[in-house]
């Protein structure tokens, strides 16, 4: 039989048995896509993505062109890096939630959009400090309320002890639901996460407090997530919820395509309760906009 949700133990035991295993396995050298401009000595500007450097020249790829052209060295008067080609600007949240170590730079933007439902939008105000707000028009329609929206802000701080390697999370979400009164302060969650890895390939595990009818539950829900990036536009994502506020196990399985300016998400829901099994009909996408910082 299936317990409804996991113990502390046995959690604990499954996110320390994975953090021994992550730092061999992101060993395994990732290196991202840059986008680069080159400035040719006869006064031409080339931008596209790098390919190959060695000795003799520097390759790349021509975004306009859509072909590999090889420019000599002797040709070259300067080259820069203007940025990642798909920069990862989605570590800031999961397939649905915002408990990861990573937050936005100051200036990076990062909206996204589920199933045109339900909408979520961040800033980055410092580095380490960013703001989110969102709406929800399902749960409007689901409860037959007089609300339009249920509305929710979420403030999360991003604490780096170790650079591309070690990152703490700390952040809430305040909702405000239809048919309560109270505004954000009925219905949040607190959420404290500790990510191992960069923003590319990194393992993640945490805990929300849960805070319904203003009243906070005595135990959290425990979280594991993981985001691989296979290559520069494409990632293999997995998050984990479980505990005694969602009375069982939801995982979230899924896949990030990941561009220049746009993300694409699919997650197939899947867990189980007390009363057994279940998972969602169809799989739940996400489109994301995101502005970038180098």
């Amino acid at each position: 039989m299936l317990m409804p949700y996991w113990s502390v133990s046995r959690f604990s035991g499954l996110f320390f048995f994975l953090v021994s295993l992550f730092p061999a396995v992101a060993a395994a050298q990732f290196t991202p896509d840059y986008e680069v401009l080159i400035t040719t000595t006869d006064g031409r500007f080339l931008k596209g993505r790098s390919v190959r450097q060695d000795s003799s020249g520097y390759q790349f790829w021509l975004k306009d062109a859509r072909r590999e052209t090889m420019i000599n060295q002797d040709q070259i008067h300067r080259i820069d890096t203007l940025g990642l080609w798909c920069p990862p600007v989605g570590s800031y949240l999961n397939q649905i939630g915002p408990n990861t170590g990573y937050g936005l730079k100051k200036g990076e933007v990062y909206w996204r959009s589920y199933m045109l439902t339900a909408n979520f939008a961040a800033v980055g105000i410092t580095d380490y400090f960013s703001i989110g707000a969102g709406f929800d028009i399902a749960s409007s329609i689901l409860t037959a309320s007089d609300h339009t929206f249920t509305y929710a802000i979420a403030p999360k701080f991003s604490i780096p002890i170790r650079k591309d390697l070690i990152n703490v999370g700390i952040g809430g979400i305040f909702l405000n639901l239809p048919d309560y009164e109270g505004g954000f302060s009925t219905h949040n969650f607190y959420h404290a996460t500790f990510s191992v890895g960069s923003r590319s390939r990194n393992l993640s595990t945490g805990l929300a407090m849960v805070q319904v009818e203003g009243n906070l539950r005595p135990s959290p829900v425990y979280t594991l997530n993981m985001n691989w990036s296979v290559k520069s536009f494409f990632a293999l994502q997995a998050e984990i919820l479980t505990g005694a506020p969602i009375e069982g196990t939801i995982v979230l399985p899924g896949i990030q395509l990941i561009g220049r300016r746009f993300d694409f998400n699919l997650t197939y829901p899947i867990g189980w309760n007390a009363g057994g099994f279940y998972y969602s009909p169809f799989p739940l996408g996400a489109l994301s906009f995101k502005v970038s910082r180098p």
